[in-house]
């Protein structure tokens, strides 16, 4: 029942493969025209001739629960804002065709935008999966701000209890507009990739 859209479909199977696992609707776009001929083809071959494939000039505003991309880092890294603007709020990448080099160069370019799961590593070859920062908790320009400074009061509270001394933490005031509540499974995510 989600929507998957193949970032740099190449020869479509990803997209192909999305469909005959049960994805509602796929798309799969690509620079290269001869791609998506290659791509339109290969569907009509594996009976999943209702994947709409497109080359980039003709994109669509359309957003997607899920977007994958088996494509080289270099385009990935110039890419990000372009599959961040695919992917619905609270959506989902897939992102693969990275060496383990340049795994944490890659996440870093995505972690303002996305929290990442664990990966999957075969050969020198890094697989992984993130989860779009969703506007419904917090401001997603704001989210590494807000836990980098969660994070500084959080250690600063340790290290106090850890010494003996008592401290309160402050009510919030519920009646300010700028209070926004998170979502538990977000704060449960950045404080684990944080070490808090």
């Amino acid at each position: 029942d989600k929507s998957v859209l193949d970032y740099g479909c190449g020869s479509g199977i990803l997209a192909i493969a999305a469909k005959k696992l049960g994805a509602k609707s796929v798309s799969g776009t690509d620079i290269d025209p001869q791609a998506i001929i290659a791509s339109r083809q290969n569907a009509k071959n594996n009976q999943t001739s209702t994947i709409n494939f497109y080359t980039s000039d003709e994109s669509t505003n359309d957003l997607y629960d899920i977007v994958v991309a088996n494509i080289l880092s270099s385009a990935l890294k110039v890419l990000e804002p372009l599959i961040h603007s695919k992917c619905k709020p609270e959506g989902r990448i897939a992102l693969s065709g990275i060496l383990q080099s340049q795994e944490n160069e890659i996440k870093e370019i995505y972690a303002n935008n996305f929290i990442f799961e664990d990966s999957l590593y075969q050969d020198a070859i890094v697989y992984f999966t993130g989860k779009k920062i969703g506007w419904n908790f917090i401001d997603e320009k704001d989210s590494r701000e807000l836990f980098s400074s969660f994070k500084k009061i959080f250690n600063k509270l340790k290290e106090d209890v850890l010494n003996g001394k008592e401290f309160k933490i402050p009510t919030p005031d519920s009646n300010r507009s700028e209070n926004k509540p998170m979502n538990k499974k977000l704060f449960e995510s950045l404080r684990k990739k944080h070490n808090v």
